[in-house]
């Protein structure tokens, strides 16, 4: 049953355009994978999900800049600047955002938890594509979701699952 929904949140979260609507998707999915544990994906699965929270990632990333990007835009024509009530939304939009990014550390937790035996590859993606810049931002949001997953990762895959990993990460 667990992989029947996995697989219906899945395509149900390819079409899906409202950040809301994407974080119960993953939560649902952490809580399936949760209550499932260890022995629920094998390593081709794993590595598929951890690719498609790393896409999703990265395109929450591109949408708070984009919106960053139309808060601090240059208004040539006073009839095109914004409104205190759309630098609100945008205010509001960025922090849905951030609520995805922090949702998706949670169900990368919990690949940790329950099948840290197949988790490498993603902690090397984390480590790679993720991490450093997360750390290395000046915004909380970003280095609170680092610190997330680093915390998740120590106490879940331990300093031997992580090995050589630490080096280079700040």
């Amino acid at each position: 049953m667990g992989k029947t929904f996995m697989e219906a949140l899945w395509k149900a979260m390819q079409n899906e355009t409202e950040t809301d609507t994407l974080i119960c998707q993953v939560q649902a999915m952490k809580e399936i994978i949760d209550e499932i544990g260890h022995g629920f994906m094998n390593q081709e699965a794993l590595d598929a999900l951890a690719k498609h929270l790393i896409d999703m990632y990265h395109k929450s990333d591109q949408r708070i800049r984009e919106n960053n990007d139309l808060a601090h835009k240059e208004i040539e024509d006073e009839d095109d600047k914004l409104e205190d009530d759309d630098l609100e939304i945008i205010k509001e939009e960025n922090k849905n955002e951030y609520d995805l990014q922090l949702s998706l550390a949670e169900i990368i937790g919990i690949i940790f938890k329950t099948h840290k035996d197949l988790a490498m590859n993603l902690v090397s993606e984390l480590f790679t594509n993720i991490l450093p810049g997360a750390l290395n931002n000046e915004e909380k949001e970003k280095q609170k979701f680092a610190l997330f997953v680093l915390d998740d990762m120590v106490e879940f895959l331990g300093p031997q699952g992580l090995g050589a990993q630490f080096n280079g990460v700040a």
